[in-house]
């Protein structure tokens, strides 16, 4: 019994879920400013957004939950985590800062766009300014991608071929790659051959309940924030149809280009679906995009942009 329980589990790590979900509003966002790595509370609409998102995924079992430590994304996951079917949630759950938000140092509490007004004056690229004590959006989409690759590499293996199997030797366990690694950003490098990020799509019809309560995938839920959400989309798009053998070098190589400019709402929630194709690359998908159907229409006001 216990090795057909670690076969289904070991079948199930085979197809990925991952569920990126976007933290609630703030008041920071009501007002148009930059929250940056600051920890600024959940709104009352920000807690009702996420308390919608609970009640949909109602009795849902997540086999992973890892969530940016900052005080707005724990909160709105506090508000999502009563509704689960999971009874270990203390022992489950990772607050992460690879999930961080960008770090506007001296910006933050600024109106939003102050550092790009700044950037162009200086004559930078805006992916690439620096302010005075954070980072650059290049910084951030190397933490993206590095966590992207560490999370697909813990969980995707190729399928054993019929001649290994029959060795008698076991074949041996994905080994854990460890997500929370310094913040030091590398210095960048371009994959100038990689696959073109594909133009944004409306959200497809799910081929299964995303919100059931059990699902036939390895169930993952990532709690961040808009601008490090852009990002993980990127990398995650972007690592469609590459060979997973290619993925252990690959944690400082971005994609081509910078991420598509999407709407990323409050309390948003993005499905993607990752597998393995026969011949050992990886498939990547949304099934969902930027919901907000748990709360759109049901409160007096939304907030929608980062």
């Amino acid at each position: 019994e216990c090795v057909a329980r670690r076969e289904g589990m070991e079948n199930r790590r085979q197809k990925l879920h991952i569920h990126l979900i976007r933290h609630g509003e703030t008041m920071y966002n009501r007002m148009n400013k930059v929250q940056g790595q600051s920890n600024v509370p959940l709104s009352d609409l920000g807690r009702e957004q996420a308390g919608f998102l609970g009640a949909r995924y109602q009795d849902a079992f997540f086999d992973e939950i890892i969530v940016s430590d900052l005080l707005r994304t724990r909160q709105t996951a506090e508000q999502i985590f009563p509704y689960l079917s999971n009874t270990d949630l203390e022992q489950r759950v990772e607050y992460s800062p690879m999930l961080r938000e960008k770090d506007a140092g001296i910006f933050t509490g600024q109106e939003r766009g102050a550092a790009d007004v700044v950037a162009r004056k200086e004559g930078i690229p805006v992916r690439l300014y620096r302010p005075d004590q954070g980072e650059s959006w290049q910084d951030v989409a190397l933490r993206a991608q590095k966590f992207a690759t560490r999370l697909l590499q813990r969980h995707l293996t190729p399928t054993p071929s019929p001649s290994s199997s029959s060795s008698s030797a076991s074949p041996s366990p994905p080994s854990a790659v460890p997500l929370g690694a310094s913040l030091e950003p590398p210095a960048p490098v371009t994959r100038e051959d990689a696959p073109p990020t594909p133009a944004p799509t409306p959200a497809c019809a799910p081929p299964e309940d995303l919100f059931a309560p059990r699902s036939t995938a390895w169930r993952i839920m990532l709690v961040s924030h808009g601008g490090c959400i852009r990002e993980l989309d990127h990398s995650l798009m972007a690592f469609n149809k590459v060979p997973i053998a290619s993925l252990p070098g690959m944690e400082e190589e971005l994609p081509k280009g910078p991420p598509p400019s999407r709407n990323i709402r409050n309390c948003c929630v993005t499905v993607y679906e990752a597998g393995l194709s026969r011949t050992g690359k990886m498939k990547i998908r949304a099934l969902l995009r930027n919901d907000i159907s748990h709360y759109e229409g049901k409160l007096g006001r939304t907030q929608s942009t980062l």
